[in-house]
């Protein structure tokens, strides 16, 4: 389900996909950002009677690599994170309050899927996704055991859970 939501959301272009070798190579990008895709296996509610299991699909942020060896940190354009405090919730809470204001609650689904990482005048960031998760166009004949590429990467499109950019885009 998470992977279907990431395709549909094309989250990463899957038809553009090139070895890492030859895009680390190739004269007519200055730069890159190259990184990991992988998914994380979590449990929900565990210490309640209603748990569940829930699967993300995050970039690897603390190992991201560039084409020309300068730090990641010196090409990213937004770098923000700033998640809303319950002391903050608390104070909303307490003004909705004493104006007998109705509060209501909601969140975004995939959120970070709602914003695009790449575009004009930004460093086009590349990103290895699991052999699990190669579509059969990947392979000769959809045949798994016969890999077109030997490390494909594709263009990453929207903001992904641990990419540093990602809480500002």
């Amino acid at each position: 389900k998470e992977l279907k939501g990431h395709r549909d959301r094309n989250a990463w272009s899957e038809e553009i996909v090139r070895e890492y070798r030859d895009l680390m190579n190739d004269p007519s990008l200055p730069e890159v950002l190259h990184g990991r895709v992988f998914g994380i296996l979590g449990e929900k509610n565990a210490e309640g009677t209603d748990s569940e299991y829930k699967f993300r699909t995050v970039f690897q942020g603390n190992n991201v690599k560039t084409k020309t060896g300068t730090s990641p940190i010196d090409l990213y354009q937004e770098i923000s994170s700033s998640p809303v405090s319950f002391v903050a919730i608390r104070a909303i809470l307490a003004i909705a309050i004493l104006l007998r204001l109705q509060v209501t609650v909601c969140d975004a689904l995939q959120a970070y899927l709602q914003a695009s990482i790449s575009g004009p005048g930004r460093v086009q960031t590349w990103v290895e996704i699991p052999r699990e998760w190669w579509p059969l166009s990947w392979f000769h004949n959809g045949n798994r055991d016969r890999p077109k590429y030997v490390r494909p990467v594709c263009l990453l499109q929207q903001a992904l859970y641990g990419h540093p950019e990602a809480g500002a885009l």
